[in-house]
C-alpha cells in the first residue's frame, strides 16, 4: 500500500484529543504507519522493518515499551485513557518513545488515524 502521507504530533495530537505524556517531542516526529495491537508476539512479527510507526494499544507495562523499542517503535498510543505511571514514562523518555495518551478506543483511534493516512477516494 503506497503512503505519501505523514501525520506530525501535533496532528496526532489534535485527531485523537491526545496529551503528550513524555518530554520528548521532536520537532520532526511523525508518523506514516500504525499497527494496533495487545499481542506482544504480534507486534514483534508485523512491526519490523517500518520506519515512522506508531502502536495503538492498551497495554501499559514495561514489556510494551521493551518491544516497542526491539522493532524501533517511535511512538505508542495508550486507548481509553489508561492510568499509565510515572516510571513507565521516564523509561519512554530514556529510550526515545514518544509517549500519547487518548480517550479513543483502539478501533476508533486507528480509524481517524486511517482516514488522515488514506484520504478518501484512496482507500482500499
Amino acid at each position: 500500500m503506497e503512503n505519501n502521507t505523514t501525520i506530525p504530533l501535533d496532528r496526532l495530537k489534535e485527531l485523537l484529543d491526545a496529551r503528550i505524556l513524555t518530554n520528548l517531542c521532536p520537532p520532526d516526529f511523525h508518523i506514516d504507519h500504525v499497527i494496533c495491537s495487545e499481542l506482544l508476539s504480534d507486534i514483534l512479527a508485523y512491526a519490523r522493518n517500518v520506519e515512522n510507526t506508531a502502536l495503538i494499544t492498551a497495554l501499559t507495562n514495561t514489556q510494551v515499551l521493551r518491544t516497542a523499542e526491539m522493532v524501533d517503535i517511535k511512538c505508542i498510543v495508550f486507548a481509553r485513557n489508561k492510568p499509565i505511571h510515572q516510571s513507565i514514562i521516564d523509561i519512554a523518555d530514556e529510550i526515545g518513545i514518544v509517549l500519547v495518551s487518548c480517550p479513543l478506543s483502539i478501533f476508533h483511534a486507528a480509524g481517524r488515524i486511517y482516514r488522515e493516512l488514506k484520504p478518501e477516494g484512496t482507500w482500499k
